[in-house]
């Protein structure tokens, strides 16, 4: 009697198992899969972003460098020496004048003034003279650069000084420029300038070569030549007497 009682229940969970086998089948049946996405296609697009990325900042670092390397570089001149005579210095217009010593710095946009007789050699960042060889003045509006090419500008107001310019160099040469009334001088060797109290000007060329006036009609004084620019800025080229 108790066999023949089990023996339904035992049909009973059969059929509840194969209606549920059924049910499952139709829920999976009616799910609606998601195709899978290629793997390899999401690598390249991550490696195609990941190197875009180190390039731009390959691109931005080279960006900085090249600005900071081609930003000229404030310099300074030298007092080499103080034969005779006083040397004084002025940073500010309208600053007082200061005594000066051997061996000190003379930095962009200082003024210069000596005394009568004053005898005094200044080298500058370029390795360029500058000796002063009587009372004047003068001022450093330029002296800025990278490496050997060089911007070197001295304005002569008064007085008189001797110039040589930087020595030759394969990287090319730098630029030494004397400013005077009426003109700018760039110079390749030897000169002395002559600035007079009636404003005349006399650029004597002893070696090499000066251009002055205008770069599209430039004036090549040369060795053994003296050019004298009045005070309206005509430009005269003689023999050096």
């Amino acid at each position: 009697m108790k066999q023949a009682e089990d023996r339904p229940s035992e049909k009973g969970r059969e059929l509840a198992t194969s209606a549920h086998n059924v049910q499952e089948r139709e829920r999976r049946a009616a799910i609606q899969w998601e195709p899978l996405e290629f793997q390899g296609e999401t690598t390249r697009r991550s490696l195609w972003g990941i190197f875009l990325g180190v390039v731009g900042l390959l691109l931005l670092g080279l960006i900085i460098y090249l600005a900071i390397a081609q930003k000229p570089t404030t310099r300074s001149g030298t007092i080499e020496s103080i034969q005779q005579g006083v040397l004084q210095i002025s940073r500010d217009q309208g600053d007082s004048w200061q005594p000066t010593e051997e061996g000190q710095t003379i930095p962009q946009g200082i003024s210069i003034r000596s005394t009568t007789g004053t005898w005094a050699t200044i080298t500058l960042p370029d390795e360029s003279l500058m000796r002063i060889e009587a009372s004047g003045m003068w001022k450093m509006p330029e002296l800025v650069g990278k490496g050997n090419r060089l911007r070197i500008t001295i304005e002569q107001r008064a007085g008189r000084a001797s110039f040589v310019s930087p020595p030759p160099r394969k990287t090319g040469p730098s630029r030494f420029q004397i400013q005077v009334a009426g003109t700018t001088g760039e110079l390749v060797g030897v000169a002395t300038v002559i600035t007079a109290n009636d404003e005349y000007t006399h650029i004597r060329v002893l070696q090499g070569y000066c251009t002055l006036g205008p770069t599209d009609d430039p004036i090549e004084v040369v060795a053994g030549e003296t050019a004298t620019i009045d005070p309206d800025s005509n430009i005269i080229v003689t023999e050096s007497g």
